[in-house]
């Protein structure tokens, strides 16, 4: 048979001239007429208006590619800004046999410096929400589209809420994603920087289905592995997610801490309820993260409205608290020295500006440095301006009790300021001070020898990173009522300043039990003073004390006045004046200044006494039965 007579010819014919064609359809077909058609196909599978600003260039041959350049899903009607979807270049490869059958099979799909908006604006509407053409839903197109792969380029996610005033950006973000049809499953893994933090960020969902919760999941891992792991896992429906949430620190080496070491790890779990007006958050659980340390440290419930002002609410509740395990040692030494402040002004620095919440605490004990504190409370509303705290009080070692009122956190000068209303009670004050300072505990114990001290106090505090301060302060110790006040002021050279005024003073009582002898009394005093005289100290102190009467070693002195400064310099007695002890009055004042030579200075004193026997035995000198003073007359020293 003739070659030209043979259906084998004109079919090789046939298929070099569709080759050839598919080879040069790139470059003489102008496909930007197409943009029409594929815009309109857009619209249909989003329900928003696509547009196309670029060249659309398809090439057929080795494998068939659409390349469409500035590319916009954009805002429902009402909502203005940049579009909800924009991508510079978008590139999809599409499979020759699906085409032939009928099917739309995508191998990839290329996204360059695509740009995500979510907006919400100030009368609640929301962008992200979109509405399939329903026949394009009913049909099987579809689930036709296969989506393999998705390579995503330097993308941006911009969070946009205008309600709130809040603006957010996870930038420099490449990632991969593939679904086996639009409806999904989808899958998700990429890397991006929020707030120049490196972040990990995975996503899945399962398929969509009318009528059926859309369920997905959302991780977020800090590239800080101190920055805790934060994970969403449930399902949306009618514009409202119900699911999981949990917040839990990273795998880290030393992660688990120590006793030396500073916080150690929890975890965070709660039920989530969300849509765009309010989040609410049942069954918080925080407890360990050590998966051997069982149990719940703290539970609750949280809500807060989204709406132009973040308003809510946080309860918390819990039996059992221990700091000394759950805080090291260096963390226990910066809340002692200060750290409350620093985290507080961090926490206050970080809150939306618009915000208006209310939070409580309640633990039945608390334990701190092997002591334990009962029914600590704590009540305060959150808002922009700082912390106003309604009550918060405790039950504290030493038979006391502390509560402040009318209190508030403001940010001031940049460092956070706390104030209020103190009131204090202690029925063992010596073993409250123990406890509050256990570095001094051996130091006043040697001395404090009596009464265990009942004190009662109220005063107005405020507490800030350069002072601390007890002011307008009304008391009663052992039942003998006085004021004052305490500052205690930070810097290159610490200083306290001690205010007293007192009707009477009874130092007997503290100082040594009824067999003591008066020897030993004024012995306790010199110890209980000489770390003031001492001039090895490294705090500047200054003592002011006025007082009806002071009693001391069974004798009562009246009109006390002593004003007492120290510094690493030496002392200074500005005053110190008895109006009369048994007869006896005396004055006092003098300068001693320290030096590598030794102390250096003098101290005036003046007695004058129609009878010193009763001076003698209120320093000590003379025991109550001491026959040797009955012979003392008139005295002028």
């Amino acid at each position: 048979m003739s070659v030209w007579k043979s259906p084998v010819f004109y079919f090789g014919i046939l298929l070099v001239a569709v080759v050839t064609a598919l080879l040069a359809a790139p470059y003489v077909v102008n496909w930007n007429g197409y943009k029409e058609s594929l815009e309109a196909y857009g619209n249909r599978l989003t329900g928003r208006t696509v547009r196309i600003g670029g060249d659309v260039q398809i090439a057929l041959f080795p494998w068939p590619k659409l390349t469409a350049h500035q590319v916009a899903i954009g805002n429902p009607a009402g909502v203005e800004g940049d579009p909800l979807v924009h991508s510079e270049v978008l590139t999809l490869s599409l499979q020759l046999g699906g085409l032939l059958n009928g099917n739309l099979n995508v191998d990839s799909v290329e996204l360059v410096d695509p740009r995500v908006t979510l907006i919400r604006t100030a009368d609640g509407e929301v962008n992200w929400l979109m509405s399939p053409d329903e026949d394009l839903r009913r049909s099987s197109l579809l689930s036709n589209v296969r989506l393999d792969q998705i390579t995503i380029t330097n993308g941006t996610i911009r969070i946009d809420d205008r309600k709130q005033g809040f603006t957010t950006d996870l930038v420099a973000m490449d990632a991969s994603m593939s679904a086996d049809a639009i409806e999904g499953p989808w899958r998700l893994k990429g890397t991006g920087n929020w707030r120049e933090t490196p972040m990990a960020v995975t996503f899945s969902s399962g398929t969509y289905k009318d009528n059926e919760p859309f369920r997905f999941g959302i991780r977020l891992t800090p590239g800080d592995p101190a920055l805790p792991v934060l994970a969403v896992d449930g399902g949306w429906q009618d514009a409202t997610f119900e699911g999981d949430l949990s917040v839990t620190p990273q795998d880290a080496e030393g992660q688990k801490g120590s006793v030396e070491g500073g916080l150690r790890p929890l975890a965070l779990k709660a039920r989530l309820k969300a849509n765009a007006e309010r989040a609410d958050l049942a069954e918080i659980k925080i407890a360990p993260a050590d998966s051997q340390d069982s149990g719940t440290l703290i539970e609750g419930t949280a809500g807060l409205d989204l709406g132009g002002v973040l308003k809510g609410e946080i309860d918390l509740k819990a039996p059992r608290v221990n700091l000394d395990t759950l805080l090291g040692a260096e963390a226990l030494a910066a809340w002692r020295s200060g750290g409350v402040l620093a985290l507080t002004h961090s926490f206050a620095g970080h809150m939306p500006r618009n915000i208006d919440g209310r939070f409580s605490l309640n633990v039945s004990v608390l334990t701190a440095g092997g002591e334990t504190m009962n029914d600590v409370q704590l009540a305060a509303t959150v808002t922009s301006e700082g912390i106003r705290i309604e009550n918060a009080r405790a039950g504290l070692p030493g038979r006391s009790a502390m509560r402040l009122t009318e209190g508030k956190v403001i940010n001031r000068d940049g460092a956070a300021e706390l104030s209020g209303v103190l009131a204090f009670e202690s029925s063992d004050l010596r073993a409250f001070a123990g406890w509050a300072m256990p570095t001094r505990k051996a130091g006043f114990e040697s001395w404090w020898k009596g009464d265990r001290g009942r004190l009662k106090l109220q005063g107005n505090v405020a507490w800030s990173p350069s002072q601390v301060s007890l002011t307008g302060m009304q008391y009663e110790l052992e039942g003998l009522p006085g004021r004052g006040e305490v500052v205690l002021r930070q810097g290159q050279v610490p200083s306290l300043a001690v205010r007293i005024n007192t009707e009477s003073l009874d130092l007997d009582s503290l100082l040594s039990s009824s067999g003591a002898t008066a020897k030993g009394h004024a012995f306790e005093i010199l110890a209980m003073l000489g770390p003031l005289l001492s001039g090895t100290h490294t705090i500047d102190q200054h003592l002011v004390l006025d007082a009806g009467t002071v009693t001391l070693n069974g004798v009562r002195a009246q009109d006390v006045a002593l004003d007492l400064g120290t510094s690493q310099s030496g002392f200074e007695i500005k005053a110190f004046d008895i109006g009369s002890v048994g007869g006896a009055r005396l004055k006092a004042d003098g300068l001693v200044l320290s030096s590598a030579d030794g102390p250096s200075g003098d101290v005036t004193a003046t007695l004058v006494a129609d009878d010193p026997r009763g001076f003698l035995r209120l320093v000590g000198l003379a025991r109550n039965n001491a026959q040797w003073v009955n012979a003392l007359g008139q005295s002028n020293v």
